[in-house]
């Protein structure tokens, strides 16, 4: 995670000339490391994860718990 949060922080350089969003700028935000949540068994189905944890997150835990 630490790896993509990098990539991000520095691909974001690029992006913040062409930014009108002042909250696209990835190192402003917080980050936080939340442990025992649902993870996926297999290669193919984080897309599937990733749109559950927008369902369920609230701001600060998953409102309820999920598997594969």
């Amino acid at each position: 995670m630490k790896m993509y949060l990098r990539m991000a922080k520095d691909s974001s350089k690029e992006v913040d000339r062409f930014n009108r969003w002042p909250d696209l700028n990835v190192n402003s935000w917080e980050h936080v490391n939340i442990n025992h949540v649902p993870r996926q068994k297999d290669g193919t189905s984080c897309g599937l994860f990733v749109i559950k944890y927008i369902q369920l997150w609230s701001g600060s835990k998953l409102s309820k718990r999920f598997s594969q």
